[in-house]
C-alpha cells in the first residue's frame, strides 16, 4: 500500500485507483473527480490521508529471459506472499494506532505464512525485500527483518516451532514506534539529540505494548526491548552485557542492522549487500556478536538472485543461481553470449562489482 495524503490530491484531478482507509473500505473510487466539496466532506469526517496499492518488491521483468519458468513461478508467488503479508501487518499496525488492539491470530497468521513460504524456497526469498517507502518503512523493515530472521534460523536448523516464535517476535520487534511521532519517523535528515533521545525510547515503548496490553510472552516481549543493545554494552534503552540478553533478541540485533543498512534513506544511500555484509562484519565483537554474525552471514546472499554483476573478465551478467555455503560464487548469466558462468568451477573468476 501506498499512503496519499488528501492536501495532494488536487480539484479536478481524476484518480486512477481506488483510495481506501486502513481497513480496506474503499472512500472514493476509481474514475472520481476530485472537487472542492469532496475533499470538505472528506475532511468533516476526519479523512487526512488514504491508501493506494503500490508494487513493493523490485519487479523481475527485467531479466525475466534468463529464467526457467519455475524460478519465475517461484519468484511470482514470494513476492504475492511478501506483498500481502505487508498489507496485512499495516493494516494492523494502523488499526492498533488508533484502538491500541491487534488480532494477535492474524498476526500470527502472516509469521507463519513466511516461514512456510521461506521453508525450501531461502534462494528465491533472500533477494525480496521491500522498497522502503517514507511513511511505511518501520513497517517494510519489520517484514523484512523477519524474512531475514526466518532465514537465519533455518540456517541454524532451529525446530520450526521455535523459527515460527522468532519470526512473530521479528514482526512486532519495532512496535513501540507506533507511539513515536511520525514527524522523528520520517524525517528527511538526522534527528537531533533529542529527537534520538525520543526515538531510543521505542524498545522500551514496545515491551509495555507486548507484554502489558497484549499479553504476549517474555520470549516474545524481550526481542523488542532488547534488539538495540550491543556487544560492547553501548546500546540502548539498557546498556546491559550481550551476555545477558535473550538469544532471538542477539539474531533480530543482527537482522534489524543489515536490514537498516541496505535501506535507502533520504539522506543516504542504502549499502547494496555485500558491502552490508562486510559492513556486518567489521562491527562484530565490537557492536555484535562475532560468532554469530558470521553465522549470519552464511544465511544471506551478497549478491541475490536478479542482481546485474561486471566479472574480472569484463563481461556484464546477471546471478541466476546460488550455491548452498558459497555465496560468493554464484552462477551467472552473461548478457552478451547468453551463456552461464558457474564460480563454483570457473575458480579464476570473479565478481569485481555490483552494476
Amino acid at each position: 500500500m501506498k499512503k496519499i495524503y488528501l492536501v495532494d490530491l488536487h480539484n479536478d484531478k481524476i484518480v486512477d485507483c481506488d483510495l481506501c482507509n486502513a481497513y480496506g473500505a474503499v472512500l472514493i473510487r476509481k474514475g472520481t473527480k476530485i472537487t472542492i466539496q469532496l475533499k470538505q466532506k472528506l475532511l468533516n469526517n476526519n479523512v487526512e490521508f488514504f491508501f493506494a496499492p503500490s508494487e513493493l518488491t523490485p519487479s523481475i521483468d527485467t531479466y525475466v529471459d534468463l529464467f526457467d519458468t519455475f524460478t519465475i513461478k517461484k519468484m511470482e508467488k514470494a513476492n504475492k506472499v511478501y506483498e500481502e503479508s505487508f498489507d496485512e501487518l499495516a493494516t494492523q499496525f494502523e488499526f492498533f494506532k488508533e484502538n491500541h488492539h491487534i488480532d494477535k491470530k492474524v498476526i500470527a497468521d502472516i509469521a507463519n505464512q513466511l516461514v512456510d513460504s521461506i521453508s525450501g524456497n531461502e534462494q528465491i526469498f533472500v533477494g525480496v525485500q521491500g522498497i522502503k517507502e517514507k511513511d511505511y518503512y518501520t513497517y517494510i523493515h519489520s517484514l523484512d527483518v523477519a524474512v531475514f530472521a526466518i532465514l537465519f534460523s533455518n540456517s541454524l536448523n532451529f525446530s520450526d516451532s521455535k523459527t515460527r516464535k522468532i519470526a512473530l517476535a521479528a514482526l512486532l520487534h519495532d512496535i513501540g514506534k507506533i507511539e513515536i511521532p511520525d514527524d522523528i519517523l520520517t524525517k528527511p535528515s538526522r534527528l537531533t539529540v533529542a529527537e534520538m533521545n525520543q526515538m531510543k525510547q521505542h524498545p522500551v515503548i514496545g515491551y509495555n505494548i507486548l507484554k502489558n496490553e497484549l499479553d504476549y510472552s517474555d520470549s516474545i516481549s524481550l526481542i523488542a526491548l532488547q534488539h538495540h543493545e550491543k556487544f560492547n554494552r553501548k546500546g540502548y534503552p539498557l546498556g546491559v552485557s550481550w551476555d545477558s540478553i535473550h538469544f532471538h533478541s542477539k539474531m533480530v540485533a543482527i537482522c534489524d542492522i543489515y536490514d537498516a543498512v541496505t535501506a535507502n534513506r533520504v539522506y543516504r544511500k542504502g549499502m547494496l549487500p555485500h558491502q552490508a555484509i562486510e559492513f556486518l562484519m567489521s562491527i562484530g565483537d565490537v557492536e555484535l556478536d562475532y560468532s554469530l554474525t558470521k553465522l549470519f552471514v552464511r544465511s544471506i546472499a551478497p549478491y541475490p538472485l536478479f542482481t546485474k554483476v561486471l566479472l574480472n573478465t569484463g563481461e556484464e551478467g546477471v546471478v541466476v543461481k546460488l550455491h548452498d555455503n558459497y555465496p560468493h560464487r554464484p552462477v551467472v548469466r552473461l548478457l552478451n553470449s547468453n551463456t552461464s558462468c558457474d564460480l563454483m568451477t570457473e575458480l579464476t573468476v570473479f565478481i569485481s562489482r555490483v552494476l
